[in-house]
């Protein structure tokens, strides 16, 4: 059977692809080449497997890159963090936004550059694997800016593309589908893509 477009260019890239059964998830970030800041131009999409063996794919707006606030005044002294491009295997799993509510949280070191304000990635631009913080999660509802909402997280413009306010498990959601993965494969991690 045909992978999905989007599939496809995650096996091209040399990463893996999930298809262990339903729900098994495909995340993956897509950052936009507009680097400007303050703006949710990029996307992520998850593919999977429906309990009938199709191929189901829901897309949402978010960020990959910080906040304008943040590149001015990055909370470490080696500056503001990028998440570096690539798959990330079992990094995240579940845990709360600064003790507020349900997210993905790093679980696994992950590699960010350090590019300073402008963001610019030359070859000699440093880089740091480590435990930064790094979560998926929302902005707020309808945001229209970045601002103070990613210092380097990956975040969804609409918290209600996100997640419903009762935290029921749904399919139009982002942790929905997480939570729905996590029914029917309970000691697995998530695997995030970012591709560029």
């Amino acid at each position: 059977m045909t992978l999905p477009l989007l599939l496809q260019r995650v096996q091209d890239a040399g990463h893996a692809v999930f298809d262990s059964g339903p729900f098994d998830l495909n995340i993956i970030g897509q950052r936009s080449t507009d680097m400007e800041s303050n703006r949710f131009n990029d996307a992520l999409s998850v593919v999977f497997r429906d309990v009938a063996g199709d191929w189901q794919q829901r897309a949402w707006a978010i960020t990959t890159d910080p906040g304008q606030y943040w590149r001015d005044n990055p909370g470490r002294r080696a500056g503001v963090a990028l998440l570096q491009a690539g798959q990330m295997r079992g990094a995240f799993g579940f845990g709360k936004h600064k003790g507020k509510y349900p997210c993905l949280v790093q679980t696994k070191a992950v590699t960010v550059w350090r590019p300073g304000p402008s963001l610019q990635i030359l070859p000699d631009t440093p880089t740091q694997t480590g435990f930064f913080g790094i979560q998926i999660h929302k902005a707020g509802r309808g945001s229209r800016q970045v601002d103070r909402w990613s210092a380097g997280c990956q975040v969804f413009a609409n918290a209600a593309d996100f997640d419903d306010a009762e935290c029921t498990v749904r399919d139009d959601t982002f942790m929905g589908l997480c939570r729905h993965q996590y029914a029917l494969h309970p000691t697995w991690n998530f695997t995030y893509t970012l591709l560029v």
